[in-house]
């Protein structure tokens, strides 16, 4: 026999995550479980997350499968009097991003504002920099050229700081990012900080093991039930929701891949080919000096061309890579899907779950974007225009 798939899902959280939520605070929660009785353990990031945001996971799963059961019964498209599937998943979909935003790093997101104010303030240093040199070279006094002379070693000096405080807050993304499994260099964190998709790239890093987490609970609860089939289905079907969060949020990553960072590279490498064939038909006909000048314009577009061209490569690769990880993901969905819709379960689902939680690491793995470290300052320094032209 069989019922829908979230037909009886309105309950789940109601013991469900109530239950969850008291193994993760009691003293026989699988972390406590392994340390001697001795000594007190710090729970993990993704522990604390998970005991943090059982609440409004909660509200919001609840939420989800009022509107699943709905979803049901409708029709495919809407109509001009009834609601169709199509618009109950825009809901399920709003309520999706909305957890998404409830579990993302908060200590990440600080750090991603203080560099985007660090950046700011060190150009309008630079700026200030550039007018107090300009001013010294055109001043003919003394004692004036010596004031300038002055001020400007102070803001050099600011700058050195301004710098520093970048370094520091990168290596408070290093380590922060460490407590989620993910090791990476400093100049590693550096280059991945400077592309277009880094927020989604570090969302999904920190995210997925929160999701990890979850389900490793899940598993645990599960079994506590022993025989308890109802109720093993139940907490399933909460580990069949963990999964579909995660395909959301990739869903929403390779659409600004596919129709917005893609695109938008594609459309500047066409503006700078377009430029070299301009430039190329300047330096045939330049004299002089004119044509010295073109030609060194010709060699910097160049080399623009191919920070365009690595810029790309990336992306494309960070889309294959994101599209791989869906696709193994979607497979196991799908079979969870089925499973929960079986009521006869006639296996452990507790067991079910645990031997899934390799696929948390199998996707992360697979997704995992190319973390390189520029060759130099000039690639360094043509990726952030470009980043900044994409913005």
């Amino acid at each position: 026999m069989a019922q829908p798939a979230y037909a009886d899902w309105k309950d789940t959280l109601n013991s469900g995550l109530d239950k969850a939520k008291e193994l993760v605070n009691s003293s026989d929660s699988i972390t406590l479980d392994l340390a001697p009785a001795s000594k007190e353990i710090k729970p993990t990031v993704t522990e604390e997350s998970v005991v943090e945001h059982w609440e409004s996971l909660n509200k919001r799963f609840s939420k989800i499968y009022e509107i699943k059961e709905k979803q049901e019964d409708a029709p495919k498209q809407s109509g001009f009097l009834k609601k169709g599937k199509d618009k109950y998943q825009d809901d399920i979909n709003e309520l999706l991003g909305q957890i998404f935003e409830t579990i993302s790093d908060e200590d990440l997101e600080d750090y991603k504002k203080q560099l985007i104010k660090n950046a700011d303030y060190r150009k309008e240093q630079l700026s200030d920099l550039s007018k107090l040199k300009e001013n010294y070279r055109f001043s003919f006094d003394a004692d004036d050229k010596e004031k300038i002379q002055n001020n400007i070693l102070k803001l050099e000096e600011k700058i050195a700081y301004t710098d520093a405080k970048k370094s520091e807050i990168i290596v408070a993304v290093q380590n922060r990012l460490s407590d989620f499994g993910t090791y990476v260099t400093e100049e590693q964190v550096e280059a991945l900080l400077i592309k277009v998709n880094a927020d989604d790239i570090l969302s999904m890093t920190t995210i997925f093991p929160i999701i990890s987490e979850f389900a490793n609970y899940l598993g645990q609860v599960t079994q506590d039930t022993g025989e308890d089939l109802e109720a093993a289905k139940k907490y399933y079907g909460m580990y069949v929701m963990l999964l579909e969060l995660q395909l959301f949020i990739q869903d929403q990553y390779i659409n600004k891949l596919d129709y917005t960072f893609i695109p938008q590279i594609n459309e500047l490498r066409k503006s700078n080919v377009k430029l070299i064939e301009d430039t190329k038909r300047l330096v045939r006909k330049a004299k002089g000096n004119n044509k010295n000048v073109y030609q060194n314009n010709l060699d910097n577009q160049r080399f623009t061309l191919k920070a365009v061209d690595l810029y790309k490569k990336q992306l494309q690769s960070d889309l294959k890579k994101i599209k791989n990880a869906k696709y193994r993901l979607k497979e196991d969905y799908l079979v969870a899907v089925n499973t929960y819709k079986t009521v006869d379960l006639s296996f452990n689902v507790a067991n079910l779950i645990n031997e899934n939680s390799k696929l948390f690491d199998d996707v992360m793995n697979l997704q995992a974007p190319d973390l390189i470290s520029f060759e130099n300052e000039k690639m360094k320094e043509e990726f952030e225009k470009l980043t900044a032209q994409m913005q």
